[in-house]
């Protein structure tokens, strides 16, 4: 079998975010299955073209550098560019074509056995992602953006969902038959993420320079709305002179907004975005992963991997009740629930966890345990895997089927 993993984001490039590490675990996994992979991502757009775009669209860049926002016209020029940079590929050789994102999807030649993988929402999370200069133009990206999404998934043969609200979504709002929807959790790679001993755990924070003697809360996120990392600063602030350390790991448009919260705190150390080959040490180093996820624009957490990642390590994971984070995490079992938005609700739980050592280690184990039997990287492949076989003993030359025309 020969496939084609095709994505508008270059994870040989860019090694940081769930959806760059899912696609580097997927060729890893199918490749030591057996399977022939090829990937297709597009090279960074040159300074040149983005010269070129801003110059075409003066009054929008004149904007953007002075407000920091950005009308429509100028964002979906740059989408556009982005779809352009697909270099031409002849796919006639491949049994499947994987694409991991609709943009993916509408710009490669059509193939009859073309499956998509579902990350995200992606007009929704435009918004999330993106300061627009007012409602109207946030509404043009919006539209245009839908419009991808929907075109990527009539092509398909099969769409893959990370979570189950993800898949009602393409279900209730996009119109799309669920018959032809597979929910499939992230992966995580369990060979590099796994548990340490307190003594290795001690080593590492005196490596990365971080204290040995306070309960070290780590926050690997991307700093956007939906990842309500405002909200773990909140709590960092409340937890002053409780002896708790906050490691923030990533960066953002939210940057400066949890920047002006930490002000003047000692308990609290912001790094720039770790790739993902090193950034479990920053895991084992610590005592808690909190993953303070929101609904922002409609838009929520999959299956976060930043959750998995500190699950796979033997950490208690405190995470929002919400989205795949709750389908994945059994509160008081193998994680912890928090209500979302809430500062108090993650304080409690930090502090509980900090009192009860020895449940915490039994939770520790348990998350392992979970993530061994239901998230490892070659597991996960062999369920893609079997899912490709099927589409191949299906082949029709249709695609999905419109839940509102049939």
């Amino acid at each position: 079998m020969r496939t084609l993993i095709a994505s508008i984001d270059n994870s040989k490039k860019i090694q940081y975010g769930g959806k760059h590490v899912h696609q580097e675990l997927l060729e890893k996994g199918l490749k030591e299955l057996g399977v022939e992979v090829d990937y297709l991502y597009p090279n960074p757009i040159t300074l040149s073209k983005k010269t070129r775009i801003a110059l075409s669209h003066p009054f929008s860049t004149l904007r953007h550098l002075i407000s920091h926002t950005t009308d429509a016209t100028l964002f979906i020029s740059m989408v556009e560019a982005n779809i352009r940079e697909f270099r031409y590929f002849e796919l006639d050789d491949y049994d499947i074509v994987h694409a991991h994102d609709s943009l993916a999807a509408i710009s490669l030649p059509e193939h009859k056995n073309l499956i998509i993988t579902l990350h995200g929402y992606l007009a929704k999370e435009m918004l999330d992602y993106n300061r627009f200069a007012s409602p109207v133009e946030s509404r043009r990206v919006y539209d245009h953006m839908l419009s991808i999404e929907l075109q990527a998934l009539s092509r398909a043969s099969l769409v893959i969902t990370v979570d189950n609200r993800l898949k009602n979504y393409v279900v209730n709002e996009l119109g799309f038959s669920e018959k032809d929807i597979v929910v499939m959790q992230n992966a995580v790679d369990t060979t590099r993420f796994c548990p340490v001993s307190n003594e290795v755990k001690l080593k590492l924070r005196e490596e990365l320079d971080l204290p040995t003697d306070k309960t070290l809360v780590l926050v690997p996120r991307r700093l956007v709305p939906k990842n309500g990392v405002v909200y773990a600063a909140e709590a960092a602030k409340s937890l002053y002179k409780s002896s708790f350390f906050f490691v923030f790991v990533g960066d953002g448009p939210e940057k400066q907004r949890i920047l002006n919260v930490v002000e003047g705190l000692d308990n609290v150390l912001l790094l720039p975005p770790v790739p993902n080959s090193k950034v479990q040490v920053y895991y084992q180093a610590a005592d808690v992963v909190l993953v303070p996820s929101v609904t922002s624009n409609d838009v929520q957490e999959a299956t976060s991997l930043s959750m998995l990642e500190g699950m796979a390590c033997g950490k208690p994971v405190v995470c929002s009740n919400i989205g795949g984070m709750a389908e994945v995490v059994r509160d008081g079992v193998n994680g912890f629930l928090v209500e979302e938005s809430s500062v108090e609700s993650i304080c409690e739980k930090l502090l509980y966890i900090r009192e009860s050592p020895e449940l915490i280690a039994t939770i520790g184990k348990a998350a392992r345990a979970y993530v061994e039997e239901n998230h490892s990287y070659l597991q996960h492949a062999a369920k893609i895997l079997s899912l490709y076989r099927k589409v191949l003993s299906e082949t029709t030359d249709c695609g999905l089927h419109t839940s509102s025309n049939e």
